[in-house]
């Protein structure tokens, strides 16, 4: 917004930005950055709201901004492990439509339906896990537990992920 704003009162700037491209994309990819942040930030408002409709959205704000503190990278994992399914929907898409266009787009918006509702369900398990006090260590836990029931292990150091709670309480 600031960039726009002074884009729009100095003329001279908007015609540096056209005749720059490198720093045209700089300035965008300088103006994304924070509200990227923000809207990762803030992404369990809805989820907030939704679970207890007599919160403000202020409130259900504040909330989120608490809860996300340590669990952004865990939320952008979540969220890019949904892109192949979405390459895969594409790709379908131009398979069939090679055969047939109304096919090919059948066939897409099928399997973006489908991805939608798992990744909103991914998404609502997610703040449900979040939600709960210590809920992703308890998580990762369960998880553990689960791999040994199969005769698995979980290999030493694993979650990648930093868990700040486990490593100030020497875990």
């Amino acid at each position: 917004v600031p960039v726009i704003v002074l884009m729009l009162l100095v003329p001279e700037v908007s015609l540096f930005l056209a005749q720059q491209p490198l720093a045209a994309s700089l300035v965008s990819i300088a103006t994304a950055i924070p509200i990227i942040l923000a809207s990762l930030r803030y992404a369990m408002a809805p989820y907030i709201m939704a679970e207890k409709p007599d919160t403000g959205a202020w409130k259900a704000i504040e909330q989120s901004k608490a809860m996300m503190k340590t669990q952004k990278m865990n939320y952008v994992s979540l969220t890019l492990s949904f892109v192949g399914w979405l390459l895969l929907s594409s790709v379908l898409q131009m398979m069939l439509g090679s055969i047939s266009f109304v096919v090919g787009m059948m066939a897409q918006l099928f399997l973006q339906t489908w991805i939608t509702a798992y990744m909103n369900g991914a998404l609502a398990c997610f703040y449900l896990t979040i939600a709960q006090e210590d809920g992703m260590d308890k998580a990762f836990a369960e998880l553990n537990k689960m791999l040994r029931q199969m005769g698995a292990d979980m290999p030493e150091g694993f979650p990648a992920p930093p868990f700040p709670d486990r490593e100030e309480s020497g875990e």
